[in-house]
């Protein structure tokens, strides 16, 4: 069973998956709404997936909480680094074909910026790689209605639809902006 974004879990989604994952005995899920107790079947296996580690995300926008220690030291988990810059052109490059490498690049490049900032700033917006997708898709559409706009210029476009549109103030997207 596949429980994705574990870190986003609300705590009463925890309690869920604590019951479900109990140690020892019957293992069985209780329904929220009756109390009806449901058996988990034996050799049943259990992934999450997350964006952070147990104990949050370090800061990395991803806006996720901590996790208690009677649900983690259940689990057996592995790490994987943050992508890399070449990683993250092969996916834009991958899901546009039609673009050039130095456009990925230029995309991805200002996409790490805006996302360093955003921490820096403590702006609590997430910047992952489906924002840089969103922001390709964007890109290539405004190129379309305007052919003679260069790929930095439908950049920008795509930035102060899919980024700027967040901020009502000026303060949080000068530094963005900057970037």
């Amino acid at each position: 069973i596949l429980f994705s974004d574990f870190d986003r879990a609300e705590p009463s989604q925890v309690e869920f998956l604590r019951q479900a994952l109990q140690l020892g005995g019957d293992a069985y899920l209780t329904c929220p709404i009756d109390g009806q107790l449901y058996p988990i079947l034996e050799g049943t296996t259990f992934y999450f997936t997350a964006n952070s580690g147990v104990d949050g995300d370090g800061r990395r926008g991803m806006l996720v909480k901590e996790r208690d220690a009677s649900i983690t030291n259940r689990l057996n988990s592995v790490v994987v680094p943050p992508a890399s810059e070449a990683f993250e052109v092969k996916v834009v490059m991958g899901e546009y074909p039609m673009i050039e490498q130095s456009q990925a690049r230029m995309l991805v490049k200002s996409l790490r910026a805006v996302r360093k900032a955003s921490l820096e700033c403590d702006l609590g917006f997430e910047v992952s790689i489906r924002q840089g997708l969103a922001l390709g898709k964007l890109a290539l559409s405004f190129q379309k209605r305007v052919p003679s706009a260069t790929w930095g210029e439908a950049l920008k476009f795509a930035y102060e639809s899919v980024v700027m549109g967040h901020f009502l103030n000026k303060e949080s997207t000068a530094p963005l902006w900057g970037a």
